[in-house]
């Protein structure tokens, strides 16, 4: 115990910035396990709404590759600041949308500037803890995501009972506080040389990765069906006239077991093969989900 708490100490200043504002951040992301019953409920279809949801989806993709571009040459804080604040500009200006292929573009937008700071997130991290310590600083990271996401849905639930609008106030907020402690208090970080930034070199080696390659095709399919918990899943709770607040404590529940259980899980299971490990959370998320749909239609 005395030993992971000065480990914990010994992480550096800029880290424990970074994970501060992370965490706001992860606890003011209203607006995204929503978007689909905001829609829907402004009078749009279920299938209008899917274009947008797919639209953000879509723009998040574009985003990886635009914020790894930007992290390179403009500096990793730099890259965070500018993309928290354009996000927040965005968040607000959808919500003052109302026809669904705008609500489409523009969630578009805004998931390619809010989800750019991502891999310049992960790249400072690399660039202000040693090697050595990496592993921790990872696994605090991910609990300080997590943190927040257990109490950030759950807020917005009973938020949404009240006003939508409301939750893109605070959406944006968090955004542009994240965006402000990024630039004015984080380290540039390292600029990756020219001849390691390029895209042509990475798809090089990916091209020659057969099990990287097998392992992103199988993310993706997760990443497909994970996808729904906020899509689909708040319209599930929508039709069985369950209130908001439910859709965001259940929402909030998957956040508040990944900081229990995780930690203990992991210390028991490090040992185990890692492939069977992958086959048997993917084979758990997929049966939570039939499960779910089971019991939905009883």
């Amino acid at each position: 115990m005395s030993s992971t708490y000065s480990a914990l100490c010994a992480l550096p200043r800029p880290f424990w910035i970074l994970i501060g504002a992370t965490f706001v951040n992860r606890f003011g992301l209203f607006v995204w396990p929503f978007l689909t019953l905001y829609i829907t409920r402004s009078g749009h279809s279920t299938a209008e709404a899917s274009w947008a949801v797919a639209a953000y989806s879509a723009g998040g993709v574009f985003a990886a590759a635009l914020g790894g571009w930007l992290a390179d040459r403009l500096g990793r804080n730099v890259t965070l600041g500018l993309s928290a604040l354009a996000g927040a500009a965005c968040m607000m200006a959808l919500s003052q949308a109302t026809d669904w292929r705008v609500l489409s573009w523009l969630a578009f937008i805004t998931a390619v500037v809010s989800e750019a700071g991502s891999p310049a997130g992960s790249a400072l991290l690399q660039d202000i803890v040693p090697p050595s310590q990496r592993v921790l600083a990872y696994s605090v990271q991910r609990f300080a995501i997590n943190l927040g996401w257990s109490f950030g849905p759950a807020v917005a639930g009973w938020l949404a009972e009240s006003s939508f609008f409301w939750l893109f106030v605070v959406d944006a907020a968090s955004s542009v506080f994240f965006g402000v402690v990024a630039w004015t208090y984080l380290p540039r970080g390292e600029k990756t040389a020219a001849h390691q930034a390029g895209w042509g070199q990475a798809l090089a080696s990916i091209r020659q990765n057969k099990p990287f390659l097998i392992l992103a095709a199988t993310c993706l399919l997760v990443a497909w069906i994970f996808r729904q918990t906020s899509s689909t899943f708040p319209l599930h709770f929508d039709h069985n006239h369950l209130p908001s607040h439910w859709t965001g404590t259940v929402l909030a529940l998957n956040g508040v077991m990944i900081c229990l259980l995780e930690v203990p899980l992991s210390a028991v299971t490090r040992t185990w093969p890692v492939r069977i490990m992958l086959a048997l959370g993917y084979l758990l998320m997929g049966g939570s989900y039939l499960s779910g749909l089971t019991h939905g239609q009883h």
